[in-house]
């Protein structure tokens, strides 16, 4: 079997960490001849090469775009309007550029990694060949994005043979945007678990200090704001017991925000950013308890990373987050902005420890039966099958 992947231009975060995962999972596992066509030479390209998946760069761009942050209404309609005749230009350049590169009729299978970017409708179409496309994120609700393209999303139930959604909370979002029922699977993201470093229990128990964790972006619709509130609405006795580490790409103007608020309630020194980092599977075990605070969480990857590492997790109850986790016994959920709340999970960890490490044992036990790289790899590989006849 025969798959050209697209990817969007992004090379941070959950999606570019699933679709190496998922690639480097299906040629070992499965025979199959793999190309990844990223929007521009990067990082990513450079670590597909070190696994031996061929990788390609054509320059297309994204069909939705984050919202220009510009008061300015006819600011806003310029850079828009910019964007989108910089889509179509691009468009035909990027096709004509990898039709020298490949042949691309002897591809079974295009799969698409983002919803975000249609550059693989067009190639189905003129190619007749069946098309997959991931759908990792709502896209408007979670990332405030625009379309480039007119009734994007009739295009997409159009021209997309099948879509992989990474959650039940997804697949109903997508299907409110005009996509058919029948046509999306829900799969759930896979972990390279066996990489991950456990947390020791022991020390989870005994550890007067609680050491909170917050991975992956970190910006307003993520919800670290809420974390710092909520810790500095603890009593004093926790309050100055409890630490929270963050890691993950930011906008600096986000961070001071909230470095800012920590030290008004006291807690600077104990909120610090690590910035984004390789190897958080190495780090996450030098924590007790895992937060994922988002407005509306596609999947929650992290998530899933805290329950393999061992940590006991909080989660709001936006999004997936709930069908990760289920509230008392392998985590705790909280209502989403309500800090009082939050702060009422961080105190029932720090003083039942018993639970932290019973919740968290439940948690690791869930996550390795149902969101590991081989049964995530499976399930979109029996797909492929049904779609191709291979």
């Amino acid at each position: 079997m025969k798959i050209l992947f697209i990817t969007d231009s992004g090379i941070l975060g959950g999606a570019a960490k699933s679709l190496i995962e998922l690639v480097c999972s299906l040629h070992d596992m499965y025979t199959v001849d793999i190309t990844v066509c990223t929007s521009e030479w990067n990082e990513l390209n450079l670590i597909l090469e070190e696994y031996g998946i061929k990788s390609i760069t054509d320059g297309h761009m994204s069909a939705m775009e984050v919202t220009p942050p510009v008061e300015n209404s006819l600011i806003r309609f310029n850079i828009r309007l910019k964007q989108a005749i910089q889509y179509r230009v691009t468009l035909k350049r990027s096709i004509k550029r990898l039709e020298k590169e490949l042949d691309l009729k002897s591809f079974d299978l295009i799969h698409t990694n983002s919803s975000r970017v249609d550059f693989g409708c067009y190639l189905s179409k003129k190619y007749h060949i069946p098309h997959v496309m991931h759908l990792r994120e709502f896209g408007e609700e979670d990332f405030n994005c625009w379309c480039l393209r007119p009734f994007y999303y009739k295009h997409l139930n159009k021209e997309v043979t099948s879509f992989i959604a990474i959650s039940e909370a997804v697949k109903k979002a997508w299907i409110q945007k005009g996509i058919g029922r029948n046509k999306i699977k829900v799969i759930y993201n896979g972990i390279d678990f066996q990489k991950i470093k456990k947390v020791n229990p022991k020390e989870q128990m005994e550890n007067v200090e609680l050491k909170l964790v917050a991975a992956g972006g970190i910006f307003p619709t993520k919800g670290q704001y809420q974390i710092v509130e909520a810790i500095g609405r603890l009593p004093k006795d926790i309050r100055n017991n409890v630490s929270l580490a963050m890691y993950g790409w930011s906008d600096r103007n986000h961070i001071r925000e909230i470095r800012h608020r920590a030290a008004k309630l006291g807690i600077g020194s104990q909120v610090k950013w690590y910035g984004a980092k390789n190897d958080v599977y190495n780090i996450l075990c030098q924590y007790h308890v895992g937060l994922t605070c988002s407005k509306s969480e596609g999947f929650g990857r992290v998530t899933a990373e805290y329950m393999h590492a061992g940590l006991a997790v909080i989660v709001s109850d936006t999004g997936a987050n709930p069908e990760l986790i289920h509230d008392g016994k392998t985590g705790l959920v909280y209502h989403l902005d309500d800090y009082e709340d939050l702060a009422s999970k961080i105190e029932k960890y720090y003083r039942d420890r018993e639970f932290l490490v019973s919740s968290a044992s439940e948690a690791q036990k869930y996550a390795e039966e149902h969101y590991t790289k081989e049964l995530n790899a499976g399930n979109i590989y029996q797909l492929y099958q049904k779609l191709t006849g291979n």
